[in-house]
């Protein structure tokens, strides 16, 4: 999963008001996060598949799992960078996510983000037991919208939606058929959906109907 965050690199106003140190368990590789600033001045990413990186806004610390105990994490930041001001956990269904144990032990503000939660077993049950464990107090859902009340009904006192984007349309006149895919055109996780996007990328053009696809919202 990767959240559609416009890039606030050069926005000095937008740095100025981010935690000073954010840890971020993530259960992706270096390559795929998010443009910088996510969420912190500096921000710290953990988890398994990340390799050992250190730079001026980022480091990256590899986890000996999904299910790490935080002071595996903790045991390898120096004196400055053990002052975390905000954990932003990226959390959906999925088999691969991050699910740090032990959260308590930083004491700063924690927040859940929330994707996908409609696939896979008790997609939703396993989130919300993992951050009433953890003791998360703050939710944003950026998935479906639809299951926000579910963590509102489960007690989160703290839980809105958070919009994935914030894309304009404009009206034209002369509208001509087509359609738009936004999403990863191939996944391992979804061949009946991938091979869907592919046979539609082939067969309508055919029949003069642009097809378009986005990896990602702007």
């Amino acid at each position: 999963m990767i959240i559609p965050i416009k890039d606030h690199k050069n926005n000095k106003n937008y740095l100025e008001k981010l935690p000073n140190i954010a840890l971020i368990p993530w259960h992706l590789d270096n390559e795929i996060t998010h443009p910088y600033p996510f969420c912190g001045k500096r921000e710290i990413f953990c988890g398994p598949k990340l390799q050992n990186k250190d730079t001026i806004t980022r480091k990256y610390i590899r986890t000996s799992g999904t299910h790490f105990d935080i002071d595996e994490v903790l045991s390898q930041l120096n004196e400055n960078d053990q002052k975390i001001d905000l954990i932003c956990a990226i959390l959906e269904a999925g088999k691969i996510i991050c699910f740090p144990k032990n959260l308590s032990k930083i004491k700063c503000p924690k927040v859940a983000y929330i994707g996908d939660t409609f696939h896979l077993m008790k997609p939703i049950s396993t989130i919300i037991n993992y951050v009433k464990h953890e003791k998360i107090e703050y939710i944003l859902v950026g998935g479906q919208a639809a299951h926000l009340h579910f963590f509102i009904e489960a007690g989160v006192k703290h839980a809105a939606l958070a919009p994935r984007s914030k894309a304009s349309f404009e009206s034209i006149n002369n509208k001509k058929p087509g359609l738009t895919y936004i999403g990863h055109r191939w996944s391992s996780s979804h061949p009946r959906r991938s091979r869907m996007v592919q046979f539609l990328e082939k067969n309508l053009p055919k029949n003069d109907v642009p097809f378009h696809s986005y990896n990602r919202l702007p």
